[in-house]
């Protein structure tokens, strides 16, 4: 069944080059200008977010929820990730 909150976007298949995630975010934004935007990502990204291009805008710009994968526990990742602490 479809649900129509949700759509599906080949922002990304697009570019003649794979986009940062802020860039896809952010054209995200442009078509939807007066709507939150919401990253979604697993717990196994979440330890290496801050080294993605301009983490520290994404966090403030964009809601981020962040699902729990395997055994990863997310007060663990936040709590050895200064980065997240601030965030």
């Amino acid at each position: 069944d479809k649900n129509e909150k949700f759509e599906v976007s080949d922002i990304e298949l697009r570019k003649e080059r794979q986009p940062f995630t802020i860039e896809t975010l952010e054209r995200i934004q442009e078509k939807y200008p007066n709507k939150t935007i919401w990253f979604t990502t697993g717990s196994d990204n979440l330890r290496e977010l801050n080294t993605w291009e301009k983490a520290d805008e994404l966090v403030k710009r964009f809601k981020v929820l962040v699902l729990e994968r395997d055994e990863d526990c997310l007060e663990d990742i936040i709590n050895n990730n200064r980065f997240l602490e601030v965030a």
